[in-house]
């Protein structure tokens, strides 16, 4: 009597823990679809950033390259080619020193800067006799510092953002008795300017 019973009992006590060891599968698979946790959702750390200023786009053309070396350090070149009134190139080799582990948040930057440039002159000649151009080229190099701010953006935070602002000093170099860097326009937003400023859209890696 109490053999079929017990058996009865095993049994319902068997069909109880495969139900209850499938409903447990099945909230652990419905918990890992609906909170995925995966290496690919965590954005891996940037080491590289590459970037064009869009700030005077009206008469050159900038670009960025930084690496990141340490944790809160990190180092590069801006090389800028220039049009209109002194076409010509600039180099630029930085240091930045970030508050945040770079290359984001808030940091001071020290740079060099070595360029050459060319101003052409037109000349009238005395009666009806036709103009003349004179072309002359100087090159030296310069220092500057600058503080700003650089934002990784989107869900991969590879959309770089690079604000700055400082000053900068170039040497006016061999130009021929300063003739050539003696306008206003050479030291305000030319390539001599004293404003040393960076608006920086770019891509890090």
């Amino acid at each position: 009597f109490l053999s079929p019973l017990f058996n009865n009992t095993l049994l319902f006590n068997g069909k109880m823990k495969i139900l209850l060891a499938r409903l447990a599968a099945t909230a652990l698979l419905f918990s890992s679809i609906s909170n995925p946790v995966s290496a690919q959702d965590v954005p891996a750390p940037k080491k590289n950033v590459v970037g064009l200023s869009v700030f005077g786009l009206h008469n050159k053309v900038k670009l960025k390259y930084e690496r990141v070396f340490v944790p809160h350090l990190s180092a590069g070149v801006l090389a800028a080619a220039y049009y209109g009134i002194y076409p010509g190139v600039q180099v630029s080799p930085f240091v930045r020193l970030y508050g945040k582990p770079a290359p984001r948040g808030l940091y001071g930057q020290v740079q060099a800067g070595f360029y050459r440039h060319s101003v052409t002159y037109t000349y009238n000649t005395a009666g009806p006799g036709p103009q003349y151009t004179e072309t002359e080229r100087f090159s030296h190099s310069g220092v500057g510092a600058a503080v700003g701010y650089q934002w990784l953006l989107g869900r991969r935070k590879n959309i770089a953002v690079d604000i700055n602002g400082g000053l900068k000093v170039y040497n006016t170099g061999n130009a021929q008795n300063d003739r050539d860097l003696t306008t206003l326009y050479w030291f305000t937003e030319g390539p001599g300017s004293y404003f040393n400023g960076l608006i920086n859209l770019g891509y890090a890696f």
